[in-house]
């Protein structure tokens, strides 16, 4: 992976109308998450050269690796929900962050398990001005272990970065 190209001088941004687009994004991959499923949503909103932690496996490299990667670690009738709090602007305005708390719930062994923590994302924004996940990452309360760490429940994939 190469430097990230910085094409033409600095654009003259807006920070606070920035960010509220960027918190608008982030509400939506949260809803396409909801309504269609994680593939779907990472598929539409990682960056193209997106790297996904793989359970401590190799890295998953690219949104369409993620999707796959995402479909196969599912578990019927899980649901990943996020809302944003927080978000800002770089000063040139191509990257991005929002912080939120996210809901996970999936079946086991008929109960539901209900997952909520925090979460931090990190955005680029591509030249035709959509934002996308560059990486993502969120925390378990009480711990320090992130998603990107296999456990019982949760998808191993949610932690992507931008190259």
């Amino acid at each position: 992976m190469g430097k990230r190209a910085r094409p033409g001088p600095p654009r003259a941004i807006d920070p606070a109308a920035e960010a509220r687009t960027l918190l608008e994004a982030d509400s939506a991959f949260a809803a396409l998450s909801v309504a269609r499923g994680t593939a779907v949503a990472f598929y539409e909103y990682a960056a193209p050269q997106a790297l996904a932690l793989g359970a401590g496996k190799d890295f998953v490299i690219g949104r369409e690796a993620i999707r796959d990667y995402q479909a196969a670690s599912a578990t019927p009738g899980q649901t990943l929900d996020w809302k944003p709090v927080s978000g800002r602007i770089s000063p040139l305005g191509d990257l991005g962050w929002t912080v939120g708390e996210y809901r996970f719930t999936a079946p086991k062994e008929g109960v539901t398990i209900v997952r909520q923590g925090k979460y931090l994302t990190i955005w680029e924004q591509m030249p035709d001005g959509a934002w996308r996940c560059c990486w993502m990452c969120g925390f378990v309360p009480g711990t320090t272990r992130e998603f990107g760490a296999r456990s019982t429940w949760f998808p191993a994939s949610w932690a992507c970065s931008c190259s």
